[in-house]
C-alpha cells in the first residue's frame, strides 16, 4: 500500500501547529484513496515526542534524530529527508 509521507517540522520542541493541521489533511486524503499516512520529523533530539503525531492522523513516524538539526541547515534535511523517501517510497 502507497504512503501519503508529511514532514513535520519542529519548533521549540513540539511539531509545529501548520504541520499538524497538514497531517490532519493527510488523514483525511488516505480516507478517501485508501493510502497509509506516514510522517517523518527530523529532530536533534531522539527523545522528541511521536505520540501527538498519532494523535494527528500518522500511522507511522520515521524520525531522523542528529545534533545538525538544531540549525536550519538545507544539505543536511535534504539528505536525511531523500533516505527516508527513498525507504518508504511514497
Amino acid at each position: 500500500m502507497s504512503a501519503i509521507l508529511t514532514f513535520i517540522s519542529v519548533q521549540n520542541g513540539s511539531p509545529s501547529r501548520a504541520s499538524l493541521e497538514a497531517l490532519t489533511r493527510a488523514r483525511q486524503i488516505s480516507e478517501e484513496q485508501g493510502k497509509a499516512v506516514a510522517a517523518v520529523m527530523l529532530t536533534p533530539d531522539a527523545t522528541q515526542p511521536v505520540d501527538v503525531l498519532a494523535r494527528f492522523g500518522a500511522q507511522k513516524v520515521y524520525t531522523v534524530s542528529h545534533p545538525v538539526f538544531a540549525q536550519h541547515i538545507n544539505t543536511p534535511v535534504l539528505v536525511a529527508l531523500e533516505q527516508v523517501f527513498n525507504q518508504v517510497n511514497p
